[in-house]
């Protein structure tokens, strides 16, 4: 009876023309390809297929991918751009180069990182964010290197130069001199040299000047001075320059606001 029960079972089961029950869902899934690959709504845009400085792909890179030497050529290709910006234009007093070109170049990279960011370019994005990184960089280093050095440079070179100076002629037709070079028997008398302190300012400094003479003792009038911070007393002593100077017979004049100290 137990037999003949199974066999009726079977019969009413499969006998009856319904259709087979569906194969387990482990069996489903062996050897179909994952959902994500072959279902879903397919995006809208594609990757871009062009690099930056290439258009289509290179052996051993995925088409359209950005290659190594992109992303270490083209951030320094921008810092030295800006670099040399900065050195042409600090040297020669062109101080909206400085600022122009790299707002500019800002601007342009902001909206590269724009476009390849909506559309998924991951290679392109990070070179962006590279480019970025070298034109704050090189832009801070510039500003830096004409605040410190290029003003005094483009103001020296916009002055004259006076060669064979006797420091008894008249000071007066040279004042558009930026450096003088001295007759070989001139020479600071520090002997002479007088130091004033401001007592108003924060960090007391003491200002030190001595006479460039010609070797007289009793020069009627000074013409010219060597000058200095901090390095002498207040009656004599002065050490404003190295002692490896001694044969040295030029100098730089200070800016006129700088005398009016």
């Amino acid at each position: 009876m137990a037999s003949g029960g199974f066999g009726s079972m079977q019969g009413s089961a499969y006998g009856s023309g319904a259709p087979p029950p569906p194969p387990p869902p482990a069996a489903a899934r062996l050897g179909a390809a994952p959902p994500s690959y072959v279902q879903g709504p397919q995006p809208d845009r594609l990757p871009s297929e062009h690099s930056l400085l290439r258009s289509g792909g290179t052996n051993g890179y995925p088409k359209g991918s950005v290659n190594i030497w992109e992303l270490i050529i083209v951030p320094w290709l921008f810092l030295a751009l800006i670099l040399v910006c900065a050195l042409q234009g600090g040297a020669n007093g062109y101080y909206v180069t400085l600022v122009t070109i790299p707002v500019v170049l800002l601007f342009l990279n902001g909206w590269f990182l724009r476009f390849h960011y909506t559309r998924g370019n991951n290679p392109e994005v990070v070179l962006g964010i590279l480019v970025l990184t070298a034109i704050v960089i090189s832009l801070s280093v510039g500003v830096y290197s004409v605040a410190k050095s290029l003003v005094e440079y483009h103001r020296l070179s916009q002055g004259a130069s006076y060669f064979n100076v006797l420091p008894s002629e008249s000071a007066a037709g040279k004042i558009d001199a930026t450096t003088l070079a001295f007759t070989n028997a001139s020479l600071v008398d520090g002997t002479r040299a007088f130091g004033f302190t401001d007592a108003h300012a924060t960090i007391p400094v003491m200002y030190c000047v001595a006479p460039i003479s010609d070797g007289f003792l009793f020069q009627q009038r000074v013409q010219y001075w060597a000058a200095g911070l901090d390095c002498c007393e207040a009656r004599g002593n002065f050490a404003c320059y190295s002692k490896d100077a001694n044969d040295a017979h030029g100098g730089l004049v200070f800016e006129e606001e700088t005398q009016n100290l």
